[in-house]
């Protein structure tokens, strides 16, 4: 197995593991992860990792980048959606007697991190040359 399809296959396992790693962690409900985040995006993302794998045993490296850009675009959208839900909740509770003690209410977790290098791992091997691929 070449390195090239070594590096395609890390990215589909990272993403494959992060989608059901936690993101974000809120207060009473616990640990959340992408897949069960609540919109569309765990479910296209696994869709866009397995057809990711799909290309990686095929050796068709350069449609990687579609798959890992898309992949890319998913984590960014779910990220600003993440983001906003945490000034949200900040602005809500401004007041709120229990504010201190809660602390910030939503917390990113250590599944973006995951993700992120899932998605850097199928960019990368979309972007390999042919003859340092071996």
């Amino acid at each position: 197995m070449s390195s090239r399809s070594k590096l395609g296959l890390a990215g589909f396992i990272l993403l494959f593991v992060g989608v059901f790693a936690p993101i974000a962690q809120v207060p009473v409900i616990g640990n959340i992860p992408f897949f069960r985040s609540g919109q569309g995006e765990g479910v296209g993302l696994m869709g866009l990792a397995l057809v990711s794998l799909g290309l990686v045993l095929a050796r068709r490296y350069e449609w990687l980048w579609l798959t890992g850009l898309g992949c890319g675009g998913l984590l960014l959208f779910a990220f600003v959606n993440v983001r906003q839900a945490q000034t949200w909740v900040a602005s809500e509770l401004a007041d709120h007697p229990l504010a201190g003690a809660l602390g910030v209410a939503v917390r990113l977790q250590w599944g973006w991190a995951v993700l992120g290098l899932g998605v850097a791992c199928l960019l990368a091997c979309a972007a390999m040359n042919r003859d340092s691929a071996s």
